[in-house]
C-alpha cells in the first residue's frame, strides 16, 4: 500500500519544504554574531574646569577703553541736549522717550542703560572667556558715539535750529 495517486507529489512538496526550512535554520545559526558587550548607562565624566582669565576685569587697558566710550557718550549727550535746547529733535527711535523728557532721565538712560549694559556685556564676555569680544565691545561703542557726536556736531554748526 502505497498510498493514493495523488499523494505522492503533495509528500515530496511538503519533504521539500521542510528540508529547505531546515537548512535555513542552520544558516541562520552559522551566522549568528556574539552579543555585544553592554555599556553602562550612567558614565561618570569629570566636567571640565572653568576657562581661567588671563586677565582682570578693571585693568589698566579695559579701564581706559571704557573712560574712552563714557567720554564720548558724554559728549554725545551734551550735543544732543544742545541741539533738543534749539528746536531739533532725536531721530534715535531708542533715546527718544528718555530725551524728550529732560536732561536728568536723558543722563539716566546714557549711563544706565548705554554704559551699564555694555560694561554687563562685556563682563560676560569676560567671564565666558572671550577676551577679544570684550576688548572690543569698548572700541566698537566709543566708534558709535564718536560718530554721534561728529553728526551731531555738524547739525550745530549749520545753525539752521530755531532757538525756543
Amino acid at each position: 500500500m502505497l498510498g493514493a495517486p495523488g499523494e505522492k507529489p503533495v509528500r515530496l512538496f511538503v519533504l521539500l519544504l521542510l528540508a529547505a526550512s531546515a537548512s535555513a535554520q542552520t544558516i541562520a545559526a552559522n551566522d549568528l554574531q556574539p552579543p555585544l558587550p553592554v555599556a553602562p548607562a550612567i558614565q561618570s565624566r569629570q566636567l571640565p574646569e572653568e576657562p581661567r582669565p588671563t586677565h582682570t576685569f578693571l585693568d589698566r587697558q579695559n579701564l581706559s577703553f571704557w573712560a574712552a566710550a563714557t567720554a564720548l557718550q558724554t559728549a554725545d549727550l551734551i550735543t544732543t541736549r544742545q541741539i533738543l535746547d534749539r528746536g531739533g529733535r532725536e531721530s534715535n527711535p531708542v533715546a527718544k522717550p528718555f530725551v524728550n523728557h529732560g536732561t536728568a532721565a536723558q543722563a539716566a538712560s546714557t549711563y544706565l542703560l548705554g554704559t551699564g549694559g555694555t560694561i554687563a556685556a562685556a563682563y560676560l564676555l569676560h567671564r565666558s572667556g572671550h577676551h577679544r569680544l570684550e576688548r572690543w565691545l569698548p572700541l566698537c561703542v566709543g566708534a558709535v558715539e564718536a560718530w554721534a557726536t561728529a553728526s551731531n556736531g555738524s547739525v550745530l554748526s549749520r545753525g539752521n535750529l530755531r532757538r525756543r
